[in-house]
């Protein structure tokens, strides 16, 4: 966690404005799909259950597309993305937070100020 969180920081740090936009909307529209059905579940909308479980298996088909190309993803990790990309959010909130309050974050027993 503290590696990521470093890492986080300095990639950041070095991605143009834009690529950080298209990203920013990408991981957005990523986890709509399966915030908004647990949503409408709870609220029991159907509809919207059905429109946003639909949603949610086109971003399964179009990652296990998309990871093909990438790495060697398990189907198991690529149908259950909402936790890890959950997780992937934690951590770059805490490496942004850390980043704006100038909290070095303790690496290999070091303190490693974001802010380089």
């Amino acid at each position: 966690v503290q590696g990521w969180t470093k890492n986080q920081a300095a990639g950041v740090a070095k991605t143009p404005l834009l690529i950080l936009v298209l990203v920013f909307f990408w991981i957005t529209a990523v986890a709509s799909a399966p915030l908004y059905l647990v949503l409408n579940l709870v609220w029991q909308q159907w509809l919207g259950a059905g429109l946003m479980a639909v949603c949610y298996g086109i971003w399964v088909l179009e990652l296990n597309r998309i990871t093909r190309h990438i790495g060697s993803f398990s189907v198991i990790s690529i149908v259950f993305y909402p936790p890890l990309l959950l997780f992937y959010l934690l951590i770059f909130l805490r490496s942004l937070a850390k980043k704006i309050l100038g909290h070095p974050v303790i690496w290999k027993d070091r303190k490693i100020r974001l802010d380089k």
